[in-house]
């Protein structure tokens, strides 16, 4: 095969459970195609929902994030940049996290499915004897610019900034910063993991970010950003499978103990279906990827309004990016499946190859080999807004309520372009009018999705301020499209800290959270999980098993802010 430079485009635009039963086989380059789509859209999508977790501010974290009527000091930059225009002289902020986390996928075989295996002497070498699978993963994976995908040993960083107003009565405030909107991905040791890839990582690391606060009037302040970041995403590697019930039939057709090899072992004298093997659960090839930008632009817009002593509303808005990521995609081949296709592309017939390439002239040629390409993806990093109101309740507490929405609708599919033609995807467009040999579709179908937070506040005393807050974000991934790879449900978040005050010049925040999600797919509903349709594009492979997520995380953060 040759390689090939490639460009992705992200565009805009409960299944019920089907019976499992058998159906007709796609064909090698359907798979394998779909393998390196799959990892490559899997790595595109895992950054569609800005998180926010990782930015490391204590006092959001502690709050719900619910801060855009009280954006914290210089994070203001993230949260609010009009909030700049609150702080006085240079101040400089350091600031660190800490996590830790549980990923665990739970996979269960419906009777039906392990029933119609053992009819035709099959089995899926993942689930136990009582039809059950667990991938549990607890170490963190990211992307780090310069060094490529790295586990860490314990998840976390310190990052800073600093603020400057020229003068006490300037309407103007300066800022910059260095934070993480994104920081994602996991490292799997079990056979189960792997087939979602053993080290998988994302990283959004906005490095430069020169911003100003302007007080308007004293009341009405506003503020503007640009944030220059590294965006990149790495794959190391995803050893893929399709184990979905559409392959049974190439299982019994494939192989030198195959019952159509054994019933007429002169069938490679026509077409040679005996040298390699197609069986499904059986891995197909390991998949690898390294995929960065180095300046990817975007900007942040806010307000703050301080109605009078007792509320403020504030809001902001995060501008979308068009981000291309360039560097090598490499898929390395099972044996078996090299050997079957230079079985199906055999010489021993020329005449019906010919008459083959003649009713399809895009059946492939040559002689199977593992692929490399440099690449290159186009991303659409998602447009986010938010607004909220903090409300003076009580001489020493407050109230804040934040409401935002975020356009994970960008991610509905991605288009594929091949700068050269890519001859094995040419079986596919025999059967799939989605693809050709210089441009495939892959559908996602995620959905724009609203989150809300709400944080308490309490003056204990002239030093300390308590705090504790709540977050909920819906799911922006469909259960119709529940995702074997991005483990994203409803999002739940429990935060509590405080600040304590040093002195009139310097004060700390400490903050721990607990975050959870928890996603279902019931066998044959998702066509990103476990999809058991004819023709199923989008990699599936958990077909036919029932599959549930859950993530928990936990996050410590701690700042400290110096005046000067």
């Amino acid at each position: 095969m040759r390689s090939a430079d490639l460009t992705i485009h992200s565009n805009k635009d409960k299944a019920e459970v089907m019976p499992l039963k058998p159906m007709r086989p796609p064909s090698f380059s359907t798979i394998t195609a779909s393998t390196a789509l799959f990892a490559m859209s899997c790595l595109s999508t895992a950054h569609a929902f800005e998180s926010e977790l990782f930015i490391g501010n204590a006092k959001a974290l502690s709050l719900g994030n619910a801060v855009t009527a009280a954006p914290p000091h210089i994070d203001s930059i993230y949260y609010n940049p009009a909030g700049l225009a609150g702080i006085e002289g240079v101040q400089v902020q350091v600031k660190g996290i800490l996590g830790a986390f549980e990923l665990e996928t739970q996979l269960h075989a419906p009777d039906a499915y392990l029933d119609f295996l053992g009819a035709l002497n099959l089995n899926d070498p993942i689930l136990d004897a009582n039809g059950n699978a667990t991938s549990r993963a607890t170490q963190l994976d990211a992307q780090i610019p310069g060094i490529g995908l790295v586990t860490l040993p314990v998840p976390g960083g310190v990052l800073g900034g600093i603020s400057y107003k020229p003068e006490r009565y300037s309407r103007w405030t300066f800022a910059n910063s260095v934070f993480a909107p994104l920081i994602g991905g996991v490292h799997r040791t079990d056979p189960a993991g792997a087939f979602v890839g053993k080290d998988i990582g994302a990283t959004r690391l906005t490095y430069f970010a020169p911003t100003f606060g302007y007080k308007v009037t004293e009341r009405f302040w506003i503020g503007a950003g640009l944030n220059i970041s590294y965006f990149g995403v790495g794959l190391d590697p995803l050893t893929a499978r399709v184990p979905d019930l559409l392959t049974i039939a190439g299982g019994l057709a494939t192989g030198a103990d195959s019952p159509l090899c054994t019933a007429i072992p002169s069938i490679s004298l026509i077409i040679d279906p005996c040298s390699g093997s197609l069986r499904p659960t059986e891995p197909l090839a390991d998949v690898y990827a390294t995929l960065e930008d180095y300046f990817s632009p975007t900007y942040n817009l806010g307000f703050l309004w301080h109605i009078n002593n007792w509320i403020s509303w504030g809001g902001v808005y995060h501008s979308a990016s068009k981000d291309v990521l360039k560097g090598d995609i490499e898929i390395k081949y099972a044996q078996q499946i090299k050997d079957l296709v230079n079985g199906l592309n055999n010489n021993s017939n020329p005449q019906l190859l010919q008459a083959i390439r003649l009713v399809f002239p895009t059946w492939p040629t040559g002689i199977a080999e593992d692929d490399i390409s440099e690449s290159s993806i186009d991303i659409e990093y998602p447009a986010s807004a938010a607004t909220g109101i903090k409300v003076q309740v009580l001489p020493r507490a407050s109230v804040s309520l934040d409401l935002k929405w975020t356009e994970a609708s960008s991610f509905d599919e991605f288009i594929v372009e091949f700068q050269d033609p890519m001859e094995i995807l040419g079986m596919v467009a025999i059967i799939n009018n989605d693809v050709n040999q210089h441009r495939v579709t892959v559908p996602r179908r995620y959905q724009n999705y609203w989150a809300y937070g709400v944080g308490v506040e309490y003056q204990y005393n002239h030093r300390m301020i308590l705090r504790g807050g709540y977050e909920f974000r819906e799911s922006p991934i469909p259960p119709s499209q529940a995702d074997a790879v991005v483990p994203i449900g409803e999002i739940h978040l429990f935060g509590t800290g405080l600040n304590f005050r040093i002195d009139k010049d310097s004060d700390i925040d400490l903050a721990a959270a607990f975050i959870t999600s928890r996603t279902e797919a019931p066998a044959c509903t998702s066509p990103n999980a476990n999809d058991c349709g004819i023709s199923s594009f989008v990699y599936s492979p958990y077909s036919g098993l029932d599959m549930k997520h859950t993530l928990n995380i936990a996050l410590f953060a701690l700042a400290y802010q110096l005046r000067f």
